[in-house]
């Protein structure tokens, strides 16, 4: 999988302006989510389609996830970007949102697992805009190395997507405690600081 990170996407959410990522709401997140597959489905030439139901089974799991983690987006706003998006990562995969279509062709090995890392990628590219100038560097060599590992972890365990988005995306993965953002190593300097 080349870089999932679709710059000029992220760009045009981060313009028309973006929902805080504590009070995202469903009314937003669905059309987004679901114009954002139409358009891989027509680029790819794969035909996708977006799970209502299963949709909102994770977003609304992910939004749980998210309150519980308000005090470290004040702490580290940026690395509290990277958590979240690896929640919404472990969220989505784990609730089998997107699926091709049974008379899709298949050109690659899990396309829907594909389109579901390049929404959250891109969609953490545009949160991070706000934030910080540098765009995020796509890991492609560790990707083609341990893309499979990724995939046959999560069957086991799909807390270990947050870990393996911030592995390919150049970041010290937590495996231990992955749910958990007060244990990430960003954080630990802003704690003590607050203590």
């Amino acid at each position: 999988m080349k870089s999932p990170i679709h710059t000029e996407q992220a760009q045009a959410w981060a313009d028309a302006g973006l929902p805080p990522i504590l009070t995202i709401r469903w009314s937003w997140f669905w059309p987004t989510l679901a114009d954002f597959v139409l358009k891989q489905s027509a680029q790819s030439g794969l035909r996708f389609q977006v799970e209502k139901y299963q949709t909102a089974r994770a977003f609304f799991e992910w939004v749980s996830l998210l309150e519980q983690s308000e005090r470290y987006a004040r702490l580290q706003p940026v690395d509290h970007l990277h958590f979240v998006s690896g929640l919404l990562l472990r969220c989505l995969l784990a609730h089998r949102c997107i699926q091709t279509t049974p008379s899709s062709p298949r050109t690659t090995d899990w396309p829907e697992g594909h389109v579901v890392m390049s929404f959250v990628c891109t969609l953490l590219q545009a949160y991070r805009s706000q934030h910080v100038s540098t765009p995020l560097q796509w890991q492609q060599a560790l990707y083609e190395k341990h893309g499979v590992s990724f995939r046959e972890n999560l069957l086991e365990d799909v807390d270990s997507a947050g870990p393996f988005l911030d592995y390919f995306l150049g970041l010290k993965p937590v495996w231990d405690f992955p749910l958990l953002p007060g244990v990430r190593p960003a954080v630990h300097p802003a704690q003590a600081a607050t203590a």
